[in-house]
């Protein structure tokens, strides 16, 4: 009885073991793969290309320097004709060996000389002229557009290298263009080329090729030619113009301004 009770205990406890088929699953997890980050250095990185700007660029001035056409006349300066030679009180005008010469021995006095039988309207004078004892305010003066001898322009340059240019009407001068530095020294050693530029109411003035200032009037529109010597104290003053060349223009209409 004993055995057959072990036998049944034995048979029920086969019964309740599990099978192989009846295991139950079991989730596999898989790990994830971790990202892995890896830099790339740009050895040659891309930069932005600077937008350059343009430097100013300066207007040319086509007045700088002066322009003209044809030689109208040579002035020689090797007579009389057609210039006078003179002497009175302030003192003598005379032409000889090739220079017209305004010698001032008064004091504070002046002289005029006018190119006799000339009358200009759009034209470029050139003249070049020697000092000798120039001092403070002495001064030299280029005659243009003469309508006798109280009534033209008049380009000053004293002998502290300063520049003015006026119209004298009846002997009275109206300032055009006021006192002002040219492109001289002082004493006036060298000898200067003045060049007077008209065409209609515009009038350049240039000293050795350069220019000095550039006015409008036409006040006077045509005349003849002159020099002019003014002694500011009683020193005398020499002024010698050694050459006179005189060449046409085109007629303009407006000026060109200048810097």
């Amino acid at each position: 009885m004993g055995l057959v009770v072990i036998l049944l205990l034995g048979m029920m406890l086969s019964a309740c073991m599990p099978t192989d088929d009846s295991v139950a699953e079991t989730a596999t997890v898989s790990a994830v793969p971790t990202s892995t980050f890896t830099a790339t250095v740009d050895w040659f990185p891309v930069t932005a290309t600077p937008t350059l700007i343009p430097a100013d660029t300066a207007t040319p001035n086509p007045a700088a320097t002066p322009v003209y056409g044809s030689l109208i006349f040579s002035d020689p300066f090797s007579g009389n004709d057609p210039w006078a030679n003179e002497q009175n009180g302030n003192g003598y005008v005379i032409v000889k060996e090739g220079a017209l010469s305004l010698a001032v021995k008064a004091e504070k006095g002046s002289l005029f000389t006018f190119r006799n039988n000339t009358m200009l309207t759009n034209y470029y004078l050139e003249t070049t002229v020697n000092v000798g004892l120039c001092k403070g305010d002495d001064q030299l003066g280029v005659l243009f557009r003469v309508n006798g001898s109280q009534s033209f322009y008049r380009f000053l340059i004293n002998c502290q290298g300063m520049v003015s240019l006026q119209q004298v009407a009846g002997g009275t001068p109206v300032v055009l263009v006021d006192w002002a530095p040219g492109s001289v020294s002082a004493g006036l050693y060298q000898p200067i080329t003045i060049g007077v530029w008209q065409s209609g109411s515009v009038i350049r003035i240039y000293i050795n090729g350069i220019l000095q200032f550039e006015a409008s009037s036409d006040y006077y529109k045509s005349g003849g030619i002159g020099f002019y010597a003014h002694a500011a104290s009683d020193t005398p003053l020499t002024v010698n113009f050694t050459s006179l060349n005189v060449f046409e223009v085109a007629r303009t209409s407006s000026a060109t301004p200048t810097p």
